[in-house]
Formats: C-alpha cells, structure tokens, sequence
C-alpha cells in the first residue's frame, strides 16, 4: 500500500491499480495588517492556516476498479465532513486528520450502456485540528 485517505487505499497489485499522480502540499501563515495614518501599515502574525493538499487520482475499470463506486465513496467523504487519516510510506501527514475539501471529476470514457470506465478525479484535502487537541 502507497498510502490512504480515510479507507481509499492506493495500491498496485495484480487484482486492482488505484494510484495518484500530482501530490501538493501548501502551508501558508497568516498576517494581520495594522493600518497607521500617514505612514505604511505594519503587519503582525496571526496564526498558521490549515495546511492543504492537492491530487488526482484515476479509477479506470481496466485497472480493476469501479470508477462509480469509487468516486461515490470520494464525494461520501466529503458530504459527511467526516476528517480521515491521510497517510504516505506508512506516516501520517500533517498533524493527523483532513477532511475532503473538494472533488472536481472528469468522466473520460462511458460504454455503450452508460457506464462509466474511467473517470479521474482531482481532489482537495484541508487539515483538520480536532476541538480536543
């Protein structure tokens, strides 16, 4: 296993291939500005904001998948608010939880019967800080 997002696992293995591409990490400190008459404004350091985080990741039912299913659990992800564990080479990333921000999908190819055989989805991950930490 490559990694996690909540019960999304990515793998490749003979049976299935879910794998993501395009990783990105952003963290960004925030800053208030103090305006002063007459004279340039000073800014002062307000907190960190939520890290985020940013990837795509293709369902194609050759790879042994089905992308209907695995983009309706992506979007349940999302719709419950419920902060997952996103893990990477066994770690958990940043300080434990995130929850679905976002997911934007592409339907690349439908069969004849309206099914879907492959849909890649790019996904928007935010850091979660439980009230209890």
């Amino acid at each position: 296993m490559t990694g996690s997002i909540g019960s999304i696992t990515f793998v490749a293995s003979e049976n299935f291939t879910r794998t993501f591409t395009g990783l990105k990490f952003s963290r960004k400190a925030s800053y208030t500005e103090h305006k002063i008459i007459g004279r340039s404004g000073l800014a002062e350091f307000t907190g960190n904001d939520a890290a985020t985080c940013s990837l795509s990741v293709n369902f194609r039912a050759q790879d042994g998948l089905n992308p209907t299913k695995e983009l309706t659990e992506l979007r349940d992800l999302m719709t419950n608010h419920e902060p997952v564990p996103f893990v990477l080479a066994g770690e958990v990333m940043g300080r434990g939880l995130w929850v679905v921000e976002s997911v934007n999908t592409d339907i690349e190819i439908v069969d004849s019967g309206g099914f879907i055989l492959s849909a890649k989805a790019d996904i928007s991950l935010k850091e979660y800080l439980d009230e209890g930490v």
